[in-house]
């Protein structure tokens, strides 16, 4: 994993890109291009990792304050 890559592909993502995922965990491709999973609560997003057999991915947390979307993400 390029962590370099991973933060300029997750920063620019828009905020109407991430507007479904507003106060929630998720699980991040690799390289930051999407999102593989997603939940309220981090015990039920390690639950759909699994249930989807997910093995690389990096957890994040989108947050709910709009002007901290498009670059604004917590990994």
């Amino acid at each position: 994993m390029d962590p370099n890559e991973f933060n300029r592909n997750v920063s620019a993502h828009t905020a109407e890109e991430l507007a479904p995922y507003r106060e929630r965990y998720v699980a991040w491709s690799m390289n930051g291009t999407q999102v593989l999973a997603h939940a309220g609560e981090l015990t039920e997003l390690f639950e759909e990792v699994e249930r989807r057999r997910i093995t690389d991915y990096v957890l994040g947390y989108v947050p709910g304050d709009e002007s901290q979307l498009g670059g604004g993400f917590e990994a």
